[in-house]
């Protein structure tokens, strides 16, 4: 028995400002399933998190081209995607409610927030 997922692509590339003058956009395929499809409109800045992942490229056996399988190309896989906000999908100050802001000033407060915050990154791998 079969089972089909709804599996949408994108390329997505950086926001012409912040490429250095006389540089190309770099850009990046990403690839959306289930629940996440049809989320996004073409032109939209958006924010996204996932696993980058290689694909190795499927050619012929012996041959070298641009679909060999010496050839890698990047894609993230996403497991959350939003549209971002503010102008030029930079954050604002209305996007955090008045509590987030509250929890913010409450760990800026704290003198031991740093210790806490690197503590709590990668506790299995911490000091190694």
């Amino acid at each position: 028995k079969s089972t089909y997922v709804d599996i949408q692509k994108l390329k997505i590339q950086e926001l012409p400002e912040q490429v250095p003058t006389g540089e190309m956009p770099r850009h990046i395929v990403v690839t959306l399933d289930r629940h996440l499809v049809g989320r996004i409109m073409p032109g939209a800045v958006i924010s996204a998190s996932g696993i980058y992942t290689i694909q190795a490229g499927a050619g012929k056996p012996g041959k070298l081209g641009a679909n060999s399988g010496a050839v890698r190309q990047p894609y993230l896989r996403v497991v959350g995607i939003s549209e971002a906000t503010g102008v030029g999908g930079r954050m604002t100050d209305t996007d955090f409610t008045a509590e987030e802001e509250g929890k913010f000033n409450q760990m800026a407060s704290d003198p031991d927030f740093f210790a806490k915050m690197q503590r709590s990154i990668a506790p299995s791998i911490f000091g190694h």
